[in-house]
Formats: structure tokens, C-alpha cells, sequence
């Protein structure tokens, strides 16, 4: 799970938000698109619901990362990898 969470902070929050922020020169596009990203990414596991869901929590992770001032990757990660153990108990002890 905490790999999973590395993985895709560095590649959507990190990477692919810096380079589309470099080509847009807008913070919006950067987090629009890259949360649109991430939520395609996760298409192959799941559904369109899944899909939306996931490109809202990216929208969540991007606008923590805009707003909070001294917001790091390292702070994603955890916060990233904390979300999915929470969903991981869930399923495994309610559903």
C-alpha cells in the first residue's frame, strides 16, 4: 500500500503536475488535468464510479498540495497512504 501511495504521488501530484503546470502556466489546468489523470488511471480496476471518485480524492491531494503552505510529497504520501488503508480495513472488515 505505502509503495502504491509513493508511486502516484511522485507520478501524478509531483511529475505530471509540475510539467503541466510548466506548459499551461495555470495552477487550475495543472490540477484539473492531473486529477482527471489519476482518475483514468484507475479505470482498470474498477468502474466509472470508481473512476469519478478517484479523480475527486485527486482533486483533493492537488488542492492540499496548492493551498497548504510547506505541503510536501513526503505529506501526500502519508496522507495518500493512510486513505488507502483506512478503504483497505473497510472493505476487508465491513463489506
Amino acid at each position: 500500500m505505502g509503495a502504491v501511495a509513493l508511486t502516484e504521488e511522485f507520478i501524478f501530484r509531483r511529475f505530471l503536475y509540475q510539467k503541466l503546470h510548466a506548459l499551461t502556466g495555470s495552477h487550475l489546468a495543472a490540477i484539473l488535468v492531473s486529477s482527471l489523470a489519476f482518475g483514468l488511471f484507475h479505470i482498470f480496476g474498477g468502474s466509472l464510479v470508481q473512476v469519478a471518485m478517484t479523480s475527486l480524492i485527486g482533486l483533493a491531494l492537488c488542492l492540499v498540495r496548492h493551498k497548504v503552505r510547506n505541503c510536501t510529497t513526503l505529506s501526500l504520501i502519508i496522507g495518500h497512504g493512510v486513505y488507502d488503508f483506512l478503504i483497505t480495513v473497510w472493505v476487508n472488515v465491513f463489506l
